[in-house]
């Protein structure tokens, strides 16, 4: 199994998004950088804010 350090580690480079404030928090405690959280809590809205975040234009 994993300790913290080895997990930040592993996520250093990867992008970090979450479904809402709550999961964001929950993220952050566990020691995660939380790079995208949603505005609107649904999957569409995750995938708008990633698409935000790479500046890509959504539909």
């Amino acid at each position: 199994m994993l300790n913290a350090p080895d997990l930040q580690a592993l996520l250093k480079n990867v992008v970090v998004a979450c479904i809402g404030p709550v999961t964001a928090g929950t993220a952050r405690e566990l020691g995660l950088k939380v790079d995208v959280v949603a505005e609107e809590y649904t999957i569409e809205g995750l995938v708008r804010s990633l698409l935000g975040y790479y500046g890509l234009q959504t539909v």
